[in-house]
Protein backbone atom coordinates (compact mmCIF):
# COMPACT_ATOMS: atom_id res chain seq x y z
CA UNK A 1 0.00 0.00 0.00
CA UNK A 2 2.82 2.43 0.83
CA UNK A 3 4.47 1.67 -2.53
CA UNK A 4 1.21 2.33 -4.38
CA UNK A 5 0.77 5.62 -2.54
CA UNK A 6 4.28 6.72 -3.55
CA UNK A 7 3.56 5.81 -7.18
CA UNK A 8 0.33 7.81 -6.96
CA UNK A 9 2.37 10.82 -5.89
CA UNK A 10 4.53 10.25 -8.95
CA UNK A 11 1.44 10.14 -11.20
CA UNK A 12 0.26 13.44 -9.73
CA UNK A 13 3.67 15.03 -10.20
CA UNK A 14 3.88 13.84 -13.83
CA UNK A 15 0.41 15.24 -14.52
CA UNK A 16 1.40 18.64 -13.15
CA UNK A 17 4.64 18.67 -15.16
CA UNK A 18 2.62 17.86 -18.28
CA UNK A 19 0.48 20.94 -17.63
CA UNK A 20 -2.57 19.21 -16.15
CA UNK A 21 -2.85 21.41 -13.08
CA UNK A 22 -6.41 20.22 -12.38
CA UNK A 23 -5.17 16.77 -11.34
CA UNK A 24 -5.31 16.30 -7.57
CA UNK A 25 -5.15 13.66 -4.87
CA UNK A 26 -8.50 12.61 -3.41
CA UNK A 27 -9.18 10.86 -0.11
CA UNK A 28 -11.09 7.56 0.25
CA UNK A 29 -14.16 9.48 1.40
CA UNK A 30 -14.08 11.71 -1.68
CA UNK A 31 -13.54 8.69 -3.91
CA UNK A 32 -16.74 7.15 -2.55
CA UNK A 33 -18.59 10.41 -3.19
CA UNK A 34 -17.27 10.75 -6.74
CA UNK A 35 -17.69 7.07 -7.62
CA UNK A 36 -20.16 5.28 -5.32
CA UNK A 37 -19.90 2.14 -7.46
CA UNK A 38 -16.32 1.43 -6.37
CA UNK A 39 -15.22 -0.94 -3.64
CA UNK A 40 -14.86 0.42 -0.10
CA UNK A 41 -11.30 -0.99 -0.12
CA UNK A 42 -10.03 2.01 -2.12
CA UNK A 43 -7.49 3.99 -0.07
CA UNK A 44 -7.22 7.07 -2.26
CA UNK A 45 -6.75 8.11 -5.87
CA UNK A 46 -5.52 10.79 -8.24
CA UNK A 47 -8.46 12.53 -9.92
CA UNK A 48 -7.72 13.67 -13.49
CA UNK A 49 -10.85 15.55 -14.68
CA UNK A 50 -9.65 15.75 -18.29
CA UNK A 51 -9.58 11.98 -18.81
CA UNK A 52 -12.69 10.96 -20.71
CA UNK A 53 -14.23 8.11 -22.72
CA UNK A 54 -14.82 8.63 -26.44
CA UNK A 55 -16.83 6.66 -28.96
CA UNK A 56 -14.30 4.60 -30.98
CA UNK A 57 -16.42 4.82 -34.15
CA UNK A 58 -17.49 8.46 -34.01
CA UNK A 59 -13.97 9.86 -33.51
CA UNK A 60 -12.52 8.65 -36.86
CA UNK A 61 -15.79 9.60 -38.54
CA UNK A 62 -15.31 13.13 -37.21
CA UNK A 63 -11.76 13.20 -38.59
CA UNK A 64 -12.95 11.94 -41.98
CA UNK A 65 -15.72 14.55 -42.12
CA UNK A 66 -13.25 17.31 -41.30
CA UNK A 67 -10.75 16.02 -43.88
CA UNK A 68 -13.45 16.22 -46.54
CA UNK A 69 -14.23 19.81 -45.55
CA UNK A 70 -10.54 20.74 -45.68
CA UNK A 71 -10.17 19.13 -49.11
CA UNK A 72 -13.22 20.98 -50.43
CA UNK A 73 -11.99 24.30 -49.04
CA UNK A 74 -8.54 23.86 -50.61
CA UNK A 75 -9.80 22.64 -53.97
CA UNK A 76 -8.11 19.25 -53.49
CA UNK A 77 -11.29 17.21 -53.23
CA UNK A 78 -10.32 15.01 -56.16
CA UNK A 79 -6.87 14.13 -54.79
CA UNK A 80 -7.98 10.88 -53.13
CA UNK A 81 -7.26 8.36 -55.86
CA UNK A 82 -7.98 4.98 -54.29
CA UNK A 83 -8.93 3.61 -50.89
CA UNK A 84 -8.99 0.11 -49.48
CA UNK A 85 -6.02 -1.27 -51.40
CA UNK A 86 -2.86 -2.90 -50.05
CA UNK A 87 0.51 -1.69 -51.26
CA UNK A 88 3.16 -4.14 -52.41
CA UNK A 89 6.19 -2.16 -51.24
CA UNK A 90 8.70 -4.77 -52.40
CA UNK A 91 7.61 -4.06 -56.00
CA UNK A 92 7.25 -0.31 -55.51
CA UNK A 93 9.98 2.11 -56.59
CA UNK A 94 11.15 5.64 -55.84
CA UNK A 95 12.70 7.89 -58.47
CA UNK A 96 15.03 10.29 -56.59
CA UNK A 97 15.46 12.59 -59.60
CA UNK A 98 11.74 13.04 -60.15
CA UNK A 99 10.94 12.71 -56.43
CA UNK A 100 8.03 10.36 -57.15
CA UNK A 101 7.04 6.99 -55.71
CA UNK A 102 5.43 4.44 -58.03
CA UNK A 103 3.44 2.25 -55.66
CA UNK A 104 2.29 -1.15 -56.86
CA UNK A 105 -0.90 -2.43 -55.24
CA UNK A 106 -1.89 -6.02 -54.56
CA UNK A 107 -4.98 -7.65 -56.13
CA UNK A 108 -8.13 -7.18 -54.06
CA UNK A 109 -10.44 -9.94 -52.85
CA UNK A 110 -13.05 -8.80 -55.36
CA UNK A 111 -10.81 -9.95 -58.18
CA UNK A 112 -9.40 -6.60 -59.30
CA UNK A 113 -5.91 -6.87 -60.68
CA UNK A 114 -2.83 -5.04 -59.55
CA UNK A 115 -2.75 -1.28 -59.83
CA UNK A 116 -0.30 1.58 -59.67
CA UNK A 117 -0.39 4.80 -57.66
CA UNK A 118 2.07 7.66 -58.16
CA UNK A 119 2.78 9.75 -55.07
CA UNK A 120 5.25 12.37 -53.95
CA UNK A 121 5.62 10.80 -50.53
CA UNK A 122 4.71 7.72 -48.50
CA UNK A 123 3.43 7.82 -44.94
CA UNK A 124 3.94 4.37 -43.44
CA UNK A 125 1.33 4.14 -40.68
CA UNK A 126 0.83 0.38 -40.94
CA UNK A 127 0.52 -0.26 -37.22
CA UNK A 128 1.91 -3.62 -36.17
CA UNK A 129 3.33 -4.13 -39.68
CA UNK A 130 5.09 -0.76 -39.98
CA UNK A 131 8.54 -2.37 -39.71
CA UNK A 132 7.65 -4.93 -42.40
CA UNK A 133 6.38 -2.22 -44.75
CA UNK A 134 9.59 -0.21 -44.43
CA UNK A 135 11.69 -3.35 -44.76
CA UNK A 136 9.84 -4.26 -47.97
CA UNK A 137 10.29 -0.78 -49.42
CA UNK A 138 13.96 -0.81 -48.47
CA UNK A 139 14.68 -4.18 -50.06
CA UNK A 140 12.73 -3.23 -53.21
CA UNK A 141 13.23 -0.08 -55.21
CA UNK A 142 13.20 2.40 -52.35
CA UNK A 143 15.98 4.55 -53.72
CA UNK A 144 18.35 4.12 -50.79
CA UNK A 145 15.65 3.94 -48.10
CA UNK A 146 17.20 2.24 -45.04
CA UNK A 147 15.60 -0.62 -43.20
CA UNK A 148 13.54 0.04 -40.06
CA UNK A 149 15.32 1.15 -36.90
CA UNK A 150 12.88 -0.77 -34.71
CA UNK A 151 11.23 -4.17 -34.44
CA UNK A 152 7.54 -4.76 -33.81
CA UNK A 153 6.63 -6.47 -30.55
CA UNK A 154 2.92 -7.37 -30.64
CA UNK A 155 1.15 -6.86 -27.34
CA UNK A 156 -2.39 -8.16 -27.00
CA UNK A 157 -5.09 -6.41 -25.03
CA UNK A 158 -8.23 -8.34 -24.10
CA UNK A 159 -11.47 -6.68 -23.03
CA UNK A 160 -14.68 -7.91 -21.45
CA UNK A 161 -17.99 -6.04 -21.79
CA UNK A 162 -20.82 -6.33 -19.28
CA UNK A 163 -24.43 -5.17 -19.62
CA UNK A 164 -25.95 -2.74 -17.18
CA UNK A 165 -29.61 -2.47 -16.25
CA UNK A 166 -31.29 0.96 -16.46
CA UNK A 167 -30.88 1.32 -12.69
CA UNK A 168 -27.12 0.83 -12.99
CA UNK A 169 -26.49 4.06 -14.90
CA UNK A 170 -24.17 6.66 -13.35
CA UNK A 171 -23.91 8.58 -11.14
CA UNK A 172 -25.73 6.47 -8.53
CA UNK A 173 -25.68 2.99 -10.02
CA UNK A 174 -23.10 0.22 -10.28
CA UNK A 175 -21.38 1.67 -13.36
CA UNK A 176 -18.57 4.19 -12.79
CA UNK A 177 -18.86 7.68 -14.26
CA UNK A 178 -15.12 8.09 -14.89
CA UNK A 179 -12.45 5.71 -16.20
CA UNK A 180 -10.97 3.85 -13.23
CA UNK A 181 -7.28 3.03 -13.64
CA UNK A 182 -5.02 1.15 -11.21
CA UNK A 183 -1.72 2.61 -10.12
CA UNK A 184 0.40 2.39 -13.30
CA UNK A 185 3.86 0.87 -13.58
CA UNK A 186 6.71 1.79 -15.92
CA UNK A 187 5.57 -1.00 -18.25
CA UNK A 188 1.78 -0.60 -18.42
CA UNK A 189 -1.06 1.69 -17.41
CA UNK A 190 -2.91 -1.37 -16.13
CA UNK A 191 -6.44 -2.65 -16.60
CA UNK A 192 -9.16 -0.01 -16.75
CA UNK A 193 -12.76 -0.27 -15.60
CA UNK A 194 -15.01 2.22 -17.36
CA UNK A 195 -18.50 2.76 -18.72
CA UNK A 196 -19.22 3.28 -22.40
CA UNK A 197 -21.45 5.98 -23.85
CA UNK A 198 -24.19 3.33 -23.68
CA UNK A 199 -23.62 2.63 -19.95
CA UNK A 200 -22.05 -0.76 -20.54
CA UNK A 201 -19.20 -1.72 -18.24
CA UNK A 202 -15.86 -2.50 -19.93
CA UNK A 203 -12.89 -4.14 -18.22
CA UNK A 204 -9.53 -4.08 -20.00
CA UNK A 205 -7.18 -4.07 -21.68
CA UNK A 206 -4.61 -6.58 -20.57
CA UNK A 207 -1.04 -6.17 -21.79
CA UNK A 208 0.51 -9.50 -22.80
CA UNK A 209 3.39 -9.85 -25.23
CA UNK A 210 3.03 -12.43 -28.00
CA UNK A 211 4.85 -13.51 -31.14
CA UNK A 212 1.87 -13.47 -33.52
CA UNK A 213 0.85 -10.24 -35.21
CA UNK A 214 -2.61 -11.60 -36.01
CA UNK A 215 -3.75 -13.87 -33.15
CA UNK A 216 -6.72 -12.05 -31.63
CA UNK A 217 -8.53 -15.08 -30.18
CA UNK A 218 -10.17 -14.57 -26.78
CA UNK A 219 -8.43 -16.42 -23.94
CA UNK A 220 -10.87 -17.79 -21.29
CA UNK A 221 -8.13 -17.68 -18.63
CA UNK A 222 -7.62 -13.97 -19.28
CA UNK A 223 -11.37 -13.44 -19.10
CA UNK A 224 -11.26 -14.89 -15.58
CA UNK A 225 -8.49 -12.45 -14.67
CA UNK A 226 -10.57 -9.53 -15.98
CA UNK A 227 -13.57 -10.65 -13.92
CA UNK A 228 -11.34 -10.93 -10.84
CA UNK A 229 -9.96 -7.42 -11.43
CA UNK A 230 -13.42 -5.90 -11.81
CA UNK A 231 -14.54 -7.66 -8.62
CA UNK A 232 -11.63 -6.15 -6.69
CA UNK A 233 -12.29 -2.66 -8.08
CA UNK A 234 -16.06 -2.67 -7.59
CA UNK A 235 -16.60 -5.24 -4.85
CA UNK A 236 -20.11 -6.68 -4.45
CA UNK A 237 -21.52 -4.11 -6.89
CA UNK A 238 -20.04 -6.05 -9.82
CA UNK A 239 -22.13 -8.82 -11.41
CA UNK A 240 -19.95 -11.09 -13.62
CA UNK A 241 -23.02 -12.94 -14.94
CA UNK A 242 -23.91 -9.96 -17.16
CA UNK A 243 -21.08 -10.60 -19.64
CA UNK A 244 -22.30 -9.67 -23.15
CA UNK A 245 -19.12 -9.58 -25.21
CA UNK A 246 -15.35 -9.73 -25.32
CA UNK A 247 -12.66 -8.93 -27.85
CA UNK A 248 -8.91 -8.67 -28.33
CA UNK A 249 -6.88 -5.88 -29.91
CA UNK A 250 -3.20 -6.10 -30.81
CA UNK A 251 -1.09 -3.08 -29.91
CA UNK A 252 1.74 -2.11 -32.28
CA UNK A 253 4.39 -2.34 -29.59
CA UNK A 254 8.09 -2.15 -30.47
CA UNK A 255 11.44 -2.85 -28.88
CA UNK A 256 11.48 0.80 -27.71
CA UNK A 257 9.16 2.62 -25.32
CA UNK A 258 8.59 5.72 -27.48
CA UNK A 259 6.73 6.31 -30.73
CA UNK A 260 8.90 5.38 -33.73
CA UNK A 261 8.45 8.36 -36.06
CA UNK A 262 11.25 8.57 -38.61
CA UNK A 263 11.55 10.86 -41.63
CA UNK A 264 13.76 9.68 -44.51
CA UNK A 265 13.87 12.92 -46.45
CA UNK A 266 15.99 11.65 -49.35
CA UNK A 267 13.29 9.05 -50.07
CA UNK A 268 10.20 11.16 -49.25
CA UNK A 269 9.22 8.42 -46.80
CA UNK A 270 8.12 8.72 -43.19
CA UNK A 271 7.35 5.86 -40.83
CA UNK A 272 4.89 6.40 -37.99
CA UNK A 273 5.21 3.29 -35.84
CA UNK A 274 4.85 2.20 -32.25
CA UNK A 275 1.81 4.42 -31.68
CA UNK A 276 -0.21 2.63 -29.02
CA UNK A 277 -3.13 3.62 -26.77
CA UNK A 278 -1.95 7.17 -26.17
CA UNK A 279 -2.11 7.70 -29.94
CA UNK A 280 -5.79 8.63 -29.63
CA UNK A 281 -4.97 11.66 -27.51
CA UNK A 282 -1.81 12.42 -29.50
CA UNK A 283 -3.28 11.80 -32.98
CA UNK A 284 -3.73 15.44 -33.99
CA UNK A 285 -0.28 16.35 -32.72
CA UNK A 286 1.31 13.36 -34.46
CA UNK A 287 -0.44 14.29 -37.71
CA UNK A 288 0.74 17.89 -37.46
CA UNK A 289 4.32 16.77 -36.75
CA UNK A 290 4.37 14.36 -39.71
CA UNK A 291 2.93 17.01 -42.04
CA UNK A 292 5.59 19.50 -40.99
CA UNK A 293 8.28 16.88 -41.58
CA UNK A 294 7.04 16.14 -45.09
CA UNK A 295 6.22 19.62 -46.36
CA UNK A 296 9.82 20.55 -47.27
CA UNK A 297 10.11 17.27 -49.19
CA UNK A 298 7.04 17.67 -51.35
CA UNK A 299 6.15 21.37 -51.62
CA UNK A 300 8.23 23.94 -53.49
CA UNK A 301 8.57 27.27 -51.64
CA UNK A 302 6.21 29.75 -53.28
CA UNK A 303 6.60 32.88 -51.18
CA UNK A 304 2.82 33.08 -50.90
CA UNK A 305 1.14 33.38 -47.50
CA UNK A 306 -0.30 30.12 -46.14
CA UNK A 307 -3.92 29.34 -46.88
CA UNK A 308 -6.42 30.22 -44.21
CA UNK A 309 -7.25 27.37 -41.86
CA UNK A 310 -10.56 25.56 -41.83
CA UNK A 311 -12.50 25.67 -38.57
CA UNK A 312 -13.90 22.65 -36.76
CA UNK A 313 -16.48 20.73 -38.75
CA UNK A 314 -19.90 20.38 -37.11
CA UNK A 315 -20.88 16.72 -37.31
CA UNK A 316 -24.26 15.72 -38.71
CA UNK A 317 -26.78 13.97 -36.50
CA UNK A 318 -25.32 10.74 -35.09
CA UNK A 319 -28.42 8.77 -36.12
CA UNK A 320 -28.06 10.04 -39.68
CA UNK A 321 -24.40 9.04 -39.67
CA UNK A 322 -25.25 5.55 -38.44
CA UNK A 323 -27.92 5.17 -41.13
CA UNK A 324 -25.48 6.20 -43.88
CA UNK A 325 -22.92 3.83 -42.36
CA UNK A 326 -25.39 0.91 -42.67
CA UNK A 327 -26.50 1.91 -46.16
CA UNK A 328 -22.89 1.83 -47.31
CA UNK A 329 -22.52 -1.72 -46.09
CA UNK A 330 -19.83 -0.76 -43.60
CA UNK A 331 -21.42 -2.25 -40.50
Amino acid sequence: EDGSRERLKGVLAESHVAGDCDARFVSPREVSELEPSLSDACRGAVHIPGEIVVDPWLFPVALAAHAREVAAASGAEGDVIRCGVEADMERSTFDPEEGIWTIETKPTEGGDGRGTIRARCVVNAAGIDADLVQSGASSGGGGGLPGPSFEARPRRGQYAVFAASPDDSPPNGSVPTRPIQPVPSQFTKGIFVYSTLYDQLVVGPTALDQESRTDDAVDPAVRADLVDHASRVMGDRFDPSRLVGEYVGIRPGTDGRDYQIRLHASSNFVTVGGVRSTGLTASLGVGRHVARCLLPCVVEPSGRPPAAGVGPTPLPDVRALAERYREGGDG
